[in-house]
């Protein structure tokens, strides 16, 4: 039986992506079994000891959304310090549809990974690209969106 690893708020991870290259995140919240990860815009790095805590840190994160904890659980993701949670945290907007009326909307997130801001505003679908989707995601759906995401800024081709 594999161990689970635990974690704490404030943790930060090693992200695998393509090639050899890592990014890293932080765990900002827990909620159950699901934690709000940042992932940070940078160069991806091939050695933990290339990472630059306070350079990423003074840049908005890449990506700000829900997953299951199982990628730092399985060890998929490897904890290898902590920056406690200090600063206060302003929570994205979520984009959903409304598959019966053909329409896009964004909703503010919440603490809590299973609810959004009642409150939401129409946008085009062409905008869904500029928010992450409502919903919880794993450790592949995030890596893939951490790759994209890296992708469309120039950091990783």
């Amino acid at each position: 039986m594999a161990k689970i690893i635990k974690y704490k708020i404030g943790d930060l991870f090693i992200v695998p992506l393509v090639d050899n290259l890592k990014g890293v995140g932080r765990v900002l919240n827990k909620n159950e079994d699901t934690i709000l990860i940042e992932l940070y815009k940078m160069k991806p790095i091939t050695n933990i000891l290339e990472f630059d805590y306070e350079s990423v840190s003074n840049e908005k994160p890449i990506v700000i959304h829900w997953c299951y904890d199982d990628g730092i659980k399985k060890g998929i993701w490897e904890v290898f310090d902590n920056k406690p949670v200090l600063e206060e945290i302003e929570m994205p907007y979520f984009w959903y549809d409304d598959s019966g009326y053909k329409k896009y909307f964004i909703s503010k997130g919440e603490w809590s990974s299973y609810r959004i801001k009642e409150d939401s505003i129409e946008i085009a679908k062409e905008d869904t690209n500029k928010y992450e989707p409502y919903g919880i995601g794993n450790e592949i759906s995030e890596r893939n969106r951490y790759i994209r995401r890296l992708c469309e800024k120039g950091l990783i081709n």
